[in-house]
């Protein structure tokens, strides 16, 4: 469980976790310099049950250096990354371990998105199934053209066995917007993904959890970034997936409302395609005219 500033929901994070049907693991906790409450709450929970590592990081680093930090930690077998603002139903780790050492693949449930008070509140993700099975290049494929906005990243949430998370994989979680999807998508090189409809993790949506996101890129930043995170931030730029999504689930909505920032984008992608060669153009003409 990686967490900053987390002292809001971490309690009822690591009660949700003790309290489940599976005993046998172990909750490390891996705490980026937290000026919260969130050293105080670990720490009992450290010294009042065994199952507890708490471990803290002297200065703040970058969020994705404190995932790996847990994975590091880690002593068994199987692997899960814990937020510390969710929660889970009782039997999501029995159920996720009786898929995972079955099949060895990433193991998930369904998503159910709750507010501030653990209140249900709507969400397109909520209750989908995040099943990525078959071929290789197929569930690849039907991930990368998959819309965000149902949640496909839900499942870097799920169990995985340890051995399997490639080293292709890890270095996907940097701080570029979309790493959560890129390490899915470096996984299913060589893992499925299985769904099980009974377990639900219950996702907290709140405004602290926007405010600790990994800082995002620009496709026109100067650090340069892959050409994976380059085509999946040109796909939301372009709103295609938001058009994928609205075409499927409120067509209505989409035809009376998107239309005109459909329109308004894609004319400024032609207006700027036009410009560039309008100018390559006039520079032809003046090279030839000098000449």
């Amino acid at each position: 469980m990686p967490v900053y500033n987390g002292g809001s929901y971490i309690c009822e994070a690591i009660n949700s976790l003790l309290q489940q049907t599976y005993k046998f693991y172990e909750l490390i906790i891996s705490d980026n310099a937290s000026t919260d409450s969130t050293y105080e709450t670990c720490q009992f929970f450290a010294r009042s049950d065994s199952r507890v590592r708490y471990f803290r990081h002297a200065q703040i680093t970058p969020a994705f250096h404190n995932f790996k930090t847990v994975l590091a930690l880690a002593r068994g077998e199987f692997f899960m990354w814990a937020a510390a603002d969710d929660l889970w139903s009782p039997r999501w780790i029995e159920e996720m371990m009786n898929v995972v050492t079955k099949n060895k693949c990433i193991a998930y449930g369904r998503v159910q998105s709750i507010n501030e008070n653990g209140e249900f509140i709507t969400h397109p993700a909520n209750m989908n199934l995040f099943s990525y099975k078959g071929h290789v290049a197929w569930r690849r494929l039907r991930y990368l053209v998959e819309n965000p906005a149902l949640g496909k990243a839900n499942p870097i949430y799920g169990i995985y066995p340890k051995t399997m998370l490639a080293d292709s994989a890890l270095a996907a979680l940097t701080s570029d917007e979309f790493a959560d999807t890129a390490f899915i998508y470096n996984l299913l090189a060589s893992l499925e993904i299985y769904s099980t409809p009974t377990a639900v993790h219950y996702k907290r949506i709140h405004f602290a959890c926007y405010s600790r996101a990994p800082c995002h890129f620009s496709i026109f930043s100067a650090h340069k970034p892959s050409f994976r995170s380059k085509l999946l931030t040109l796909l939301n730029l372009t709103k295609i997936n938001y058009l994928l999504y609205y075409a499927q689930y409120k067509p209505i909505l989409l035809l009376k409302n998107s239309f005109l920032e459909l329109t308004t984008i894609y004319m400024v992608i032609f207006l700027r395609t036009s410009r560039n060669i309008g100018s390559f153009i006039v520079h032809r003409l003046l090279s030839s005219n000098n000449s």
